[in-house]
């Protein structure tokens, strides 16, 4: 078995709360062990800041501030996923074909369903004069067709038009 010292062990800060159990003096142990927790609190306490140190007009400034806590990005994209409502994956198709039943077989065959977003549904239209006439005269028309026999979760708030180059048929 060991020997007891009968004076209190070494400053050394790392190995001060192992060695305060070799020394014989109750009291004096708690001590050690006392000043061993109040370095261990300091310590985790340094780890929440951030201390910098710089050069001001010669003189040395030091700035410190507290460090950000990381956040899981799980969480925040389960907050921001909460507002989202998801979307059958055959939406667009079907509003593809509800377009195309709405439009028309000349309109359909000169225009398509180029994108949904937001409840905006953009057509294409490869030639410019229908794609005039769609915006003066049938827009609104079209607007109250469609909504009366709308497929897809999200509503439909605005119908645009742009113009396109109809791909070759093979």
């Amino acid at each position: 078995m060991a020997k007891k010292r009968p004076t209190f062990p070494g400053t050394r800060k790392r190995a001060l709360d192992k060695r305060a159990l070799d020394v014989e003096d109750p009291e004096w142990r708690a001590w050690f062990l006392e000043v061993a927790r109040r370095r261990a609190e300091l310590e985790a306490a340094g780890k929440k800041f951030v201390v910098r140190t710089y050069e001001d007009d010669g003189d040395s400034k030091t700035v410190a501030r507290r460090k950000a806590d990381p956040i899981v990005l799980k969480k925040l994209v389960k907050e921001v996923a909460k507002d989202m409502r998801p979307r059958p994956a055959d939406d667009l198709e079907a509003i593809r074909n509800t377009w195309a039943s709405v439009a028309g077989p000349e309109i359909a065959g000169e225009s398509a369903v180029y994108s949904f977003r937001g409840g905006i549904l953009t057509v294409e239209v490869y030639s410019g004069i229908l794609l005039q006439e769609l915006r003066q005269f049938h827009a609104t028309a079209l607007v109250k067709d469609l909504r009366d026999v709308w497929p897809a979760s999200v509503p439909l708030v605005q119908l645009k038009f742009r113009t396109g180059k109809q791909s070759p048929k093979p």
